[in-house]
């Protein structure tokens, strides 16, 4: 069960397609006092996929991932560590494991983050295909960052 450490809201939908699909989160981010929540609903809801659909300008320099393979980033009761990072032309690819504190339970997760929008279609195209290829099947969570 997802232990909230505050109360801020988490707004998302999740749809279980099949006992077998693993789920993937599309999120804009979560907000800053959220982040603890979120990556315990990553481990608990056994994500593999998380697709951020802001820029860096656009998140403000609040990123929810390590951000440098030397320096975790120690969130709760979990820690985050950057394994592997890729830019591509339109978005960077991630590969993170979560560890939870009780040394029990670990996540690896693939982390693809769009840094610009061109005007053409084709890049969207272009990174779901590669959502694809990290998992054939999947079901959705989606995240709403709020404005206060």
């Amino acid at each position: 069960m997802l232990e909230l450490v505050h109360q801020a809201p988490i707004l998302f939908f999740f749809q279980p397609v099949t006992d077998n699909m693993a789920p993937l989160i599309l999120t804009q981010a979560p907000l800053p006092v959220t982040y603890s929540d979120f990556w315990t609903m990553v481990v608990e809801q056994q994500v593999e996929v998380v697709v951020c659909l802001l820029s860096d300008i656009e998140l403000g320099g609040h990123v929810y991932w390590p951000v440098d393979k030397t320096r975790d980033l120690t969130l709760g009761k979990m820690r985050l560590s950057l394994q592997t990072c890729n830019v591509r032309q339109h978005w960077v690819e991630r590969i993170i494991s979560v560890n939870m504190a009780d040394g029990k339970t670990s996540r690896v997760v693939v982390h693809l983050q769009f840094t610009s929008w061109p005007g053409r279609c084709v890049c969207l195209f272009h990174l779901l295909n590669r959502v694809l290829a990290c998992k054939n099947t999947f079901a959705i969570i989606g995240f709403r960052r709020s404005k206060k």
